[in-house]
């Protein structure tokens, strides 16, 4: 047990450290992780006391008027890898998914947020992922594959999904 601690607090700490780099290579994105660290701690506790439609639109942000969206949107992307760890990692693709989700939100990238469950395994298996023009933007569509939509967000909203998996507009 004391093992597992001490591999999580040194990745923990590897993550952190890898974070800080990039903020010094771009002061601009220091900010932005220091708000996504702050959501990566509160997260794990508002998971447990909200249901889950509130928090999503608690979790949606207004978008602002900047120009650059489509860099930053993938500055966003990236830093929340950093946070959150390993890309394509199902341990905190919850977390991962409502903070990228909130500050994609943010910039009107109208990103959607979608919560599956892999199709055909026992115990069942949720995922959760962000979309951006129809494209994941932490997973490969092909590891996606297996998952069949239960519900997904857009603009804080839940959508239907269809009977093939497939999201489909509100």
């Amino acid at each position: 047990m004391t093992g597992v601690v001490i591999e999580l607090f040194r990745s923990a700490a590897n993550r952190t450290r890898r974070t800080l780099v990039l903020t010094v290579r771009d002061p601009s994105a220091s900010w932005l992780a220091a708000r996504m660290f702050a959501w990566r701690a509160i997260l794990p506790v508002l998971e447990r006391v909200m249901p889950l439609p509130t928090l999503i639109r608690l979790m949606t942000a207004r978008p602002d008027r900047r120009s650059d969206r489509d860099i930053r949107a993938q500055r966003v992307v990236d830093l929340a890898e950093r946070v959150f760890g390993v890309r394509g990692s199902d341990q905190n693709c919850l977390e991962r998914s409502i903070v990228t989700y909130r500050y994609l939100s943010k910039l009107g990238a109208d990103p959607q947020l979608v919560i599956a469950i892999r199709k055909g395994t026992t115990p069942a298996r949720g995922h959760a992922w962000v979309t951006m023009n129809e494209m994941p933007v932490h997973d490969s569509p092909a590891a996606l594959h297996d998952f069949e939509s239960l519900v997904s967000f857009c603009a804080g909203s839940p959508t239907n999904s269809t009977d093939s998996g497939e999201i489909s507009a509100a």
